[in-house]
């Protein structure tokens, strides 16, 4: 074992890709109003793979799809959640999707950015597991910080420590194409985004990813992603190789393109007009 220190967004498309055990479609968007406070916004869902899944699953397990659901779409865990979120953060509302898309939309309202600790993971974990990559996802302490002080906004992703199995070498070409057919069976709807929109307009920012006034900390399109490891196998070694390993990574997200935007500095600062 091997310990090593990963930023939060690393952490965080590491483990949304390989703890939960369906393709989630995840979007978290935290708009910050000029008087400092917020609104924060969860929308998650499940992907056509994981809800054909269910469906399969249901037949076996003699459990409905709507139960099977509610069980990975616990509002005790959407609402817990909010423990440790920072004094001042309520929860707004909760709103289940039940039609096409199933999921949940939960907002929460920050009195002031300033109190808000974020931990991406709280609603999504069911308990402790170790993942694909050797995690102890009940050992994760990587929350978003903000501070917003005189027009200026800094967006702090902190470091944690993980213990991470050895890697192996880099797999063959067809080891890939395998492993590239079963992570599209499994992960080809995952879609991982992480926003952050300020009211005030930007001046400037020293984030990679900024554009039309919103800050991108993370944006992972897996399906698409999986298409180009499938035209580049050399692209899929780098992934495998890249995980936990930040300058890894940011040479992968440069190679990625659209589908794979990922900001490893470990703080962001905006000035706002």
């Amino acid at each position: 074992m091997i310990t090593m220190r990963m930023p939060f967004i690393v952490v965080v498309l590491v483990i949304v890709g390989f703890v939960t055990t369906s393709c989630l479609r995840s979007v978290v968007t935290i708009k910050v109003a000029r008087d400092h406070s917020a609104v924060l916004v969860d929308s998650t869902t499940l992907g056509t793979g994981a809800l054909n899944m269910m469906r399969q699953l249901s037949s076996i397990s003699k459990k409905s799809v709507e139960q099977m659901l509610a069980e990975s779409f616990s509002e005790t865990s959407i609402k817990s959640s909010i423990r440790g979120m920072g004094r001042g953060v309520k929860l707004k509302s909760i709103t289940k999707l039940t039609g096409k898309q199933k999921g949940y939309v939960s907002t929460y309202t920050i009195d002031d950015i300033n109190n808000l600790t974020y931990n991406r993971l709280s609603a999504l974990e069911k308990g402790p597991s170790t993942t694909s990559s050797g995690i102890q996802s009940d050992s994760y302490k990587a929350p978003m910080k903000f501070i917003y002080v005189d027009s200026v906004l800094t967006i702090s992703l902190q470091q944690t420590n993980f213990e991470l199995e050895e890697r192996t070498s880099s797999p063959t070409d067809s080891e890939a194409r395998e492993q590239i057919d079963n992570m599209k069976r499994m992960m080809s709807d995952l879609y991982v985004a992480v926003r952050v929109i300020p009211e005030a307009s930007i001046i400037s920012s020293n984030g990679a990813y900024v554009n039309n006034g919103v800050i991108t900390l993370a944006e992972l399109d897996m399906g698409a992603a999986l298409q180009r490891f499938e035209q580049d196998l050399q692209l899929y070694k780098q992934f495998v190789e890249s995980k936990g390993n930040e300058t890894k990574l940011k040479a992968l997200a440069e190679r990625m393109g659209c589908c794979f935007h990922l900001e490893t500095q470990p703080s962001i600062r905006t000035v706002l007009r």
